[in-house]
């Protein structure tokens, strides 16, 4: 039996409550950054502050320069513990097996529960809407035979959107997508690796 893992996300999990709580922030340059403090970092971004430069890790007020309409709001543990605690709520029902490896993103195992809940796929994007309905919350997922798989399938998507790697097919899946959204290059802190397979020539 192959092994049926699903990653599910709410991508930007931070800057997507700060929308569901301030809707007027939805279409706005968004980062998660302490606004009272004089070298805040930013932690988190809209894809509308991506676009115009903003990334995870840089000095809150580079990032003003590189987009003056940014607005910073503040980080919310209290609420992202909430929401990370309502998604588990959603999930335990049909996910005998369950881990979160930061909030907002889980891993779902799956394997042998077709006969009671039906295809993984189906599972999954009744799981996605139930999010949905129950938060207000847009999920990306990712199935596959293991959880690098899942987490990649995921990581190329935009909400509500699912990607299942069948099982056989994962070299064809991965062999095209970049290093570059492999975990642990992201941020700041997997930019010296990321150099690294770049000078190596490593791009796929």
């Amino acid at each position: 039996m192959d092994r049926q893992i699903v990653c599910l996300c709410i991508p930007r999990f931070e800057v997507a409550l700060a929308r569901l709580d301030a809707p007027s922030l939805r279409t706005r340059p968004v980062a998660v950054a302490s606004a009272h403090a004089s070298r805040a970092i930013i932690r988190e971004v809209s894809p509308e502050a991506e676009d115009a430069g903003v990334i995870p890790g840089l000095p809150a007020d580079r990032a003003r320069r590189r987009c003056p309409s940014l607005r910073l709001v503040p980080p919310n543990p209290t609420r992202v513990a909430q929401a990370h605690h309502a998604l588990v709520s959603c999930m335990i029902p049909i996910a005998p097996i369950w881990e979160s490896f930061r909030p907002g993103h889980f891993y779902l195992d799956l394997t042998g529960t077709t006969r009671l809940f039906g295809a993984t796929c189906d599972t999954t994007m009744r799981l996605e809407r139930d999010v949905t309905s129950r938060l207000g919350l847009q999920a990306v997922a990712g199935i596959g035979t293991n959880k690098l798989v899942a987490q990649m399938a995921s990581s190329i998507l935009t909400p509500p959107q699912l990607c299942d790697v069948r099982a056989g097919s994962e070299q064809d899946f991965l062999s095209p997508l970049p290093v570059s959204i492999l975990p642990g290059l992201q941020g700041p802190e997997g930019s010296a690796l990321h150099t690294r397979l770049t000078d190596l020539n490593l791009q796929t």
